[in-house]
């Protein structure tokens, strides 16, 4: 097989910008990280939605720490693309409001359907210079669906 010098260097080309794409977070893109509260307590178990609306609709998602903790730093783009988002808060509870219980205990009550979603949603605009949200979730009236 005969390996033309022009078409090595254009592959070559090729591979070192692809590579150059593929590494970490760019600079268009903000890692962020937070805590998740309401009534100034930690928010535990939490799937958190980033939906960044417009030209180019994009969803992030994390799970909060028992702590409250969260941190999105991930995804094709590395980070959130810079812009205006719709953050839904979703937890699993009992009918009262207390947390789901883990392992079989809160299994049990998801199949006797004795659980429920409860989703909160905030508006968040992502700059250059935002890394930190805490989402508190007092004073937003949820919506209640049954978990799947």
């Amino acid at each position: 097989m005969r390996c033309d010098r022009s078409t090595s260097w254009r592959w070559g080309v090729l591979v070192l910008l692809a590579l150059a794409g593929a590494g970490g977070c760019s600079s268009s893109t903000v890692e962020i990280s937070g805590k998740v509260l309401l009534q100034q307590q930690p928010v535990g178990g939490a799937v958190i939605d980033f939906a960044l609306s417009g030209e180019q609709p994009r969803v992030y998602r994390g799970l909060s720490l028992p702590d409250g903790a969260y941190r999105i730093d991930y995804g094709v783009d590395g980070g959130l693309i810079k812009g205006k988002y719709r953050v839904t808060v979703t937890r699993t509870e009992t009918p009262e409001g207390k947390p789901l219980p883990l392992g079989e205990e809160g299994a049990a009550a998801l199949a006797a359907g004795k659980a429920v979603n409860r989703s909160y949603v905030l508006e968040k605009e992502i700059t250059a210079s935002s890394t930190t949200f805490d989402l508190n979730l007092d004073g937003i009236s949820p919506t209640e669906s049954q978990p799947l």
